[in-house]
C-alpha cells in the first residue's frame, strides 16, 4: 500500500513538474525565451514580462504592448548598472513574434520591494522605465541611488534630509540633469 501511495505521489510529482502550472511567463514563446535568457545574465535578480494581448493588437489594429520589468542588484555601480540595463533592453527589443507588431517597453527596479496602494502591486526605491539612452539614463539613476537618494524615478529623485538634497542637486549639476528634487513629504521641490 505505501509503495503505491508514493508511486502516485511521483506520477503526481512529475506530472506538476511537465505541466508546470506556476510558469510565469503568459506570452508567445520568443517573449518567454528571451525573458529566461535574460534572466541569466549576471546581476539579474528577477524578471518579469507583461505581454499585453487583450490591447487592440488583438483585433489587428494597433502593436501588443510588451512591458519587460528587470530587477538588478541596488549594489551595482553606476556604470554596471547601465551595461547590463543596455544589453538587457537591447535583447528584449530584439524580440520578433511572428506578424505581431510589438512595442517594447523597458523598465528597471532596485531595491527592497514594498508594497503600494494598489493591492498587489509592489513599488521600488529605485523605478525607472527606460526611453532612448538607457545606458545614460541608468548610470544617472545609480549615481543618485549611491549618492543617497530614498527614491529615484523618471525625472524624480528623493532626498532623506535637507542636507541628502543638496548633495543630490549638486551631483545632478555635475550630471547636467534637471530632475525634480524632493523630500519624502515632497516638501521642497
Amino acid at each position: 500500500m505505501l509503495i503505491a501511495v508514493l508511486a502516485a505521489l511521483a506520477v503526481t510529482a512529475a506530472a506538476v513538474a511537465l505541466w508546470d502550472p506556476w510558469d510565469r511567463c503568459d506570452a508567445p514563446e520568443p517573449v518567454c525565451t528571451a525573458l529566461g535568457e535574460i534572466g541569466e545574465l549576471d546581476n539579474v535578480l528577477d524578471t518579469e514580462v507583461d505581454y499585453d494581448a487583450g490591447s487592440s493588437a488583438a483585433n489587428g489594429s494597433g502593436p501588443v504592448l510588451v512591458l519587460w520589468t528587470f530587477r538588478l542588484p541596488e549594489t551595482l555601480s553606476p556604470q554596471q548598472a547601465a551595461e547590463l540595463a543596455a544589453r538587457a533592453a537591447e535583447q528584449a527589443q530584439a524580440v520578433v513574434v511572428g506578424n505581431v507588431e510589438l512595442q517594447h517597453a523597458v523598465s528597471i527596479v532596485a531595491g527592497i520591494p514594498q508594497e503600494s496602494q494598489v493591492p498587489g502591486m509592489e513599488t521600488y526605491p529605485l523605478q525607472l522605465m527606460l526611453g532612448d539612452r538607457p545606458r545614460q539614463e541608468t548610470a544617472q539613476a545609480f549615481s543618485f541611488w549611491q549618492q543617497g537618494a530614498t527614491q529615484v524615478g523618471n525625472g524624480s529623485v528623493s532626498a532623506p534630509n535637507t542636507e541628502a538634497l543638496l548633495e543630490l542637486a549638486q551631483l545632478a549639476r555635475r550630471l547636467d540633469y534637471e530632475p525634480t528634487l524632493e523630500l519624502p513629504d515632497g516638501s521642497i521641490r
